[in-house]
Formats: C-alpha cells, structure tokens, sequence
C-alpha cells in the first residue's frame, strides 16, 4: 500500500518513502480480478505501514463485493488503529 512508516526505529534499515500504489492502479486491478472471475481466497494489506493508506483499504473493501467474503489480512504495527477503522472491519 504504501513505502512509508508512521514509526521511525533506529534499527529499521528500509527507506521510507512518501509514496504508496496509486488508487487507479488499485482499482484497475480489483477490476480486472473481478472481470475475469479470479478466485481470491484472501487478500492481504501489508508493506511498512497500510493504515497510513486506510482510506484506500476501505475505499476497496467497501467497493469490491467478492473481496468481502474473503480473508482479510492487515499486517500493521497497531499504532494507527482506531474504534472506527475496527467497526469498519
């Protein structure tokens, strides 16, 4: 989802950086899953830290029925997690 961290820990050697996977890219691909009846058995947000990109991530599952009733992963580092986000979910 993204290339950067909300935390900054000394021992972490990845470069973060301020961009992320545009939205259209997102969208285009969610498309093209659902167009051509690909069988998704989970999906999963991770890469630094997704809820800096939360918007997008609910944006798509609110968006795409099939990715609803599948498993969702969210590897984060809790930090950025809210009451509304776990309603959401």
């Amino acid at each position: 989802m993204t290339y950067d961290c909300n935390f900054k820990c000394n021992y972490c050697d990845i470069k973060k950086q301020k961009k992320g996977i545009e939205k259209d890219v997102i969208l285009n691909s969610f498309k093209f899953i659902e167009k051509n009846n690909i069988e998704i058995e989970s999906i999963k947000f991770f890469w630094w830290e997704p809820l800096l990109e939360k918007e997008k991530i609910k944006y798509l599952l609110s968006n795409f029925p099939l990715i609803n009733k599948k498993k969702i992963y969210i590897t984060t580092n809790a930090s950025l997690i809210t009451k509304d986000f776990i309603k959401f979910l």
